[in-house]
């Protein structure tokens, strides 16, 4: 008898593309549960090294931050809360972030650091001189009575690690509104050297700042191309590089590193947020 002749097999292709987006599916949900877990590892270390004192302060949220405001203290300092002691530390940076979440924004408030403010059982001082001799807990009451908003959350920022933050997701996107020339933080330490050294310079436009970059172009406190700048020029410059790191962590592709820097994210920050209130912020 003659063999019999297969009929090559038909390919169901509804069947393959509906397996195919199962398992990417999938993928994803596990990614992401990956990536939340090591996320949550990193903000549960994030707040250890905030104090208790600083959260006994604190005024408690109407409920959840997705569906009523909430008020957060960020707090900028060259020292990490556990290797500063009282004096050694400094609020180079103090900014009062206000979300709304009826129209889906989030508001920022610069204060500049040298300004003048009734510091609870110290007197008139300069605002960041609260946090110098009080830590974060001081200088979220001073803020508070002087700007009559209640503190819901703190966040300090170790300026030293964050500009590894921000190269761990790859560097941000800033748009510089006019050239900067700028002497401060000389690298090399030697007045004679630092004479000859030409300075930080960002030109015009739009640029993509690396971290160790964008932590010195938040910082310019004196512009040599423009005497107007002032402190509160550096608040605005705070406010750019703060809204686009918020951007670029939100972002997918940050979502698909998730698993991998998750915990890296938090290491410059002491903090009393709660992992599902970081991911409400994004």
């Amino acid at each position: 008898p003659k063999p019999a002749v297969r009929r090559p097999r038909q390919i169901r292709w509804g069947r393959e593309l509906g397996i195919a987006f199962v398992l990417i599916v999938l993928f994803f949900l596990v990614w992401a549960v990956l990536g939340y877990l090591t996320f949550r590892s990193g903000v549960s270390a994030a707040n250890k090294r905030l104090p208790k004192t600083a959260k006994s302060v604190l005024a408690p949220d109407k409920g959840s931050m997705l569906s009523n405001p909430s008020s957060i203290l960020l707090l900028g300092t060259d020292h990490s809360l556990a290797a500063s002691r009282a004096g050694d530390r400094h609020s180079d940076s103090i900014t009062l972030l206000r979300t709304d979440p009826d129209h889906g924004r989030l508001y920022y408030l610069s204060i500049p650091r040298d300004l003048r403010v009734s510091i609870p059982g110290y007197g008139e001082s300069k605002i960041n001189t609260a946090f110098q001799v009080g830590g974060p807990r001081l200088a979220a009451r001073t803020v508070a009575a002087y700007t009559d908003i209640p503190i819901n959350h703190l966040v300090v920022v170790n300026f030293a690690e964050f500009k590894d933050l921000i190269d761990k997701i790859g560097g941000i996107d800033v748009v510089v509104d006019r050239p900067i020339l700028s002497k401060f933080d000389c690298p090399y330490g030697s007045d004679a050297r630092c004479a000859r050294w030409p300075g930080w310079r960002f030109k015009k436009g739009k640029q993509h700042l690396d971290g160790r970059r964008a932590l010195i172009y938040s910082r310019v406190r004196k512009n040599l191309l423009n005497p107007a700048d002032s402190d509160i020029s550096r608040g605005e410059r705070n406010q750019q590089v703060l809204q686009a790191l918020m951007s670029k962590l939100a972002s997918f592709n940050t979502f698909m590193r998730m698993p991998l820097i998750g915990s890296d994210l938090m290491k410059p920050l002491a903090t009393d947020l709660s992992a599902n209130q970081f991911l409400s912020l994004g």
